[in-house]
């Protein structure tokens, strides 16, 4: 079963790109289809650091799921974040928004976002690897043209909660942590275990 459903995996992949793209279209009409005027190496690094990101955040959700007493909850809201961020990020990368933007945007409106993506996690959460998988790639087409329509509100009901959380903390500092160590390993030059020649006498 995993060869086809990497084949399908990739497929669907182009499919909800091209969902995305008619979805903005007939929602935004008159928006002009401008390129991203960002550098190639940009834009690379913007796609390698966002499967970098997801590649982080998955793990998270899987700890927390782990937890004892509400640590199941907590794995539903990551992933209900999660799957709201696949949803808006169809969007922003026709916006042209930088991943940090997107990130910093999604975590100023974290309560809509958790509340956006809850009855897609609910719909996956407790299937099956192959059955919520499908259950996903029949549900998300809805959620990105739900998120193309959507207008997401910074303010919360409760005031008691906070403004911002870093969602995507750890994820950062997981990321960085690895790319400096690797940078490290990489720019490393090995001891050869000669010493160095002094002055020559005279």
């Amino acid at each position: 079963l995993y060869p086809v459903y990497s084949f399908s995996f990739i497929v669907n992949t182009s499919w909800y790109s091209e969902i995305a793209a008619k979805a903005f279209r007939l929602m935004y009409p008159k928006s002009p289809d401008v390129l991203d005027q960002r550098p190639f190496f940009s834009l690379m690094a913007d796609e390698i650091y966002r499967i970098l990101l997801v590649g982080a955040y998955m793990p998270q959700c899987l700890i927390l799921d782990l937890m004892p007493g509400a640590g199941w909850l907590l794995s539903l809201l990551a992933v209900a974040s999660l799957y709201a961020f696949y949803s808006f990020d169809f969007l922003w990368k026709k916006q042209k928004w930088s991943l940090e933007y997107g990130m910093s945007y999604f975590e100023k409106r974290w309560v809509y976002f958790a509340g956006f993506g809850a009855p897609f996690a609910l719909a996956t959460f407790f299937f099956p690897f192959f059955i919520s998988n499908g259950v996903f790639a029949l549900l998300f087409p809805l959620f990105i043209m739900m998120a193309v329509a959507a207008r997401p509100d910074p303010r919360h009901v409760c005031q008691s909660l906070p403004e911002q959380v870093p969602i995507f903390l750890f994820c950062r500092l997981l990321i960085s942590t690895f790319l400096v160590r690797r940078n490290s390993a990489t720019t490393a030059t090995p001891f050869s275990g000669q010493p160095r020649s002094g002055p020559s006498s005279v």
